[in-house]
């Protein structure tokens, strides 16, 4: 097994392992366990840490794996650019902190509704934000060893098992909640310390001090990549939290709760498409540089139809188990269920649309995909400030899925207009039909008295009708040829 599928393997295994402890520490121990108010200051430190994190970094996260290749086995230069490495940020942080302190009454005016629990733990972000910034900084340095494994065993596995543990100890008063928050962030402390120790033993941290420059070329070439990098990575930070940072302000904590329950149920249908993603980036680098737009439109088919197939399918599964689901959890979060639809609705749209982000990356046009991703960051912010006030979470949902396919939609028509490619076939709206079908013959299903039972039989129909007519048109050459190679092999 090569490299690059060893190490794909092993943190897929990881990063699967880590949404399965997240999923056990945000939809079920979490709300049962705390008070919503209290749940929903968590989610919201995190958003902000965060998005502080990402502005703090200035750049770095990406300039080290860029130019750290170049520099690292020269000994002093190696420790040069590390030294900048961490500097640089450590400004950033100062200036971000700074800015917050100065801001801190508006910001906490926002929060009348939560004033004491935010007030009371507001400054907690500041430390979560400086360990999650060298927290992705170290994870840089590791990534250009080649040692991608044990960083994302650590975000994804160590961290949420470690706050798993600090979740039981509240629940059996061990902890006080003021306890539990600096044990918290303190995990985040220690994922830091454990990278630092990794890196020191397979020899990445090699600071002298010595210092050893580059030339003047390097510095503004790396400062013009990092600006864009800063502004790329900020606004995907953005998009991501700030949904989140609006609900807790505009509404209350106790509903940041119940949206980040429900978002974190709707979310699990998007996690193939992090698979196909990775898998697809580098045949269309490598199309691209042969300039094979007939390799790239066919990636661009093959990515889309075979989303949409999982997609469609993992959406039905949830959806038709929707009220089973929320019968675990406590009655207050029953009010997440319009959030669950709309964030399904904007994921699938996702979905539907492929690759067509990593397309225009990977061109000559990825310049765009930086000025869209700042359209949407505008564009997530202006429909929560007006949706918000009117709908509250479902508002929220609401302007997170027409924002995404606005975004989606505009980048389906630039590649359509420079490329004239679009991803969808035939096949699309026959996958789309046994959708519409399964899922319709799935909510029809009686339901049984045990929840257990229902989401079991209820799913079972479902994917199995589902997966008959896809089977039956041959939808997939993908899953066709798989199925034939099980064939063969049995």
């Amino acid at each position: 097994m090569g490299l690059i599928k060893r190490e794909s393997f092993y943190s897929s295994i990881a990063s699967y392992t880590g949404v399965v402890i997240g999923y056990i520490n945000v939809v079920l121990l979490f709300p049962y366990y705390f008070k919503p108010e209290q749940f929903g200051l968590t989610r919201v430190l995190l958003a902000l840490a965060y998005i502080l994190a990402q502005f703090a970094n200035l750049g770095a996260f990406n300039v080290i794996l860029k130019f750290f290749p170049f520099y690292k086995s020269n000994r002093n230069q190696h420790s040069s650019f590390l030294i900048i490495s961490f500097l640089v940020p450590l400004l950033g942080f100062i200036a971000v902190s700074a800015i917050v302190y100065v801001f801190r009454d508006f910001i906490l005016t926002a929060y009348q509704k939560d004033s004491e629990l935010i007030n009371d733990h507001f400054f907690l972000v500041f430390p979560l934000t400086f360990f999650i910034l060298y927290m992705r900084l170290l994870e840089s340095v590791s990534n250009t060893y080649f040692k991608t494994i044990f960083p994302i065993v650590i975000r994804e596995v160590i961290i949420r098992l470690l706050t798993l543990i600090a979740i039981i100890l509240y629940h059996i008063d061990i902890l006080t909640f003021n306890e539990f928050l600096i044990v918290f962030i303190g995990i985040y402390g220690a994922a830091v310390v454990f990278l630092i120790i990794y890196l020191i033993r397979i020899g990445a941290l090699k600071i002298k001090i010595v210092w050893e420059g580059f030339p003047e070329s390097s510095y503004r070439e790396m400062a013009n990549y990092g600006f864009y990098a800063l502004l790329g990575g900020a606004a995907v930070t953005v998009v991501a939290n700030i949904d989140v940072v609006m609900v807790s302000f505009m509404v209350n904590l106790k509903d940041t709760a119940i949206y980040s329950v429900a978002f974190l149920i709707a979310t699990v249908i998007q996690l193939p498409q992090r698979s196909i993603s990775q898998i697809a980036i580098p045949v269309l680098s490598e199309a691209w540089k042969n300039n094979d737009l007939k390799k790239i439109e066919e990636i661009y088919r093959k990515s889309s139809i075979n989303l949409i197939l999982i997609g469609n399918l993992l959406f039905a599964l949830v959806w038709i188990n929707v009220d089973s689901l929320f019968t675990y959890l406590p009655e207050i979060y029953s009010g997440g269920k319009i959030v669950v639809l709309f964030i399904l609705v904007s994921k699938l749209f996702d979905m539907y649309t492929g690759v067509n982000g990593e397309i225009i990356r990977l061109s000559r046009y990825y310049r765009f995909d930086l000025v869209s991703m700042v359209v949407l960051v505008l564009l997530v912010i202006g429909t929560n400030y007006i949706f918000i006030p009117i709908y509250g979470i479902a508002g929220a949902a609401f302007a997170t899925a027409l924002s995404v396919m606005i975004y989606n939609l505009v980048k389906l028509l630039f590649i359509w207009v420079k490329y004239k490619m679009q991803p969808f076939s035939l096949d699309s709206l026959k996958a789309f039909a046994a959708f519409g079908f399964s899922i319709g013959f799935g909510i029809m299903i009686p339901e049984i008295e045990s929840h257990l039972a229902d989401i079991f039989m209820r799913s079972l129909i479902s994917a199995g009708l589902y997966l008959i007519i896809v089977v039956y048109f041959n939808l997939s050459p993908d899953l066709m040829h798989l199925l034939v190679k099980l064939k063969i092999k049995k």
